[in-house]
């Protein structure tokens, strides 16, 4: 594997949105002589995935001030995708339950 493909293949994780690949996204955005462009992508990939383990990385690293500008900017997004992910969660789940008896009783059980 050629070392500049690393940022397409964190990429590629981000929009698999597997949990199983937060550990090593982790790992990739914790590494300090990594790529920026790499530890970017691993930032944005872990906003798309959106798992608890995810949002207390990408608040320490949107805060750290020894981190690089851009890889401190792109966890600053991907929590807000997070966020927004959560949002549009909790709003269809409102709908559903308002719009659905049948959804309502499930969800009651």
């Amino acid at each position: 594997m050629d070392r500049d493909d690393s940022h397409e293949i964190a990429f590629v994780l981000g929009q698999l949105s597997s949990p199983d690949s937060v550990p090593s996204l982790i790992d990739v955005l914790r590494r300090p002589h990594e790529e920026d462009m790499v530890r970017h992508e691993a930032a944005e990939a872990l906003g798309g995935i959106a798992t608890g383990e995810c949002l207390p990385v990408l608040k320490e690293f949107a805060e750290r001030e020894d981190v690089p500008r851009v890889v401190r900017e792109s966890c600053v997004v991907a929590l807000d995708m997070v966020r927004s992910f959560f949002r549009f969660f909790s709003f269809a789940r409102l709908v559903l339950l308002t719009t659905c008896p049948r959804a309502l009783l499930i969800y009651i059980k």
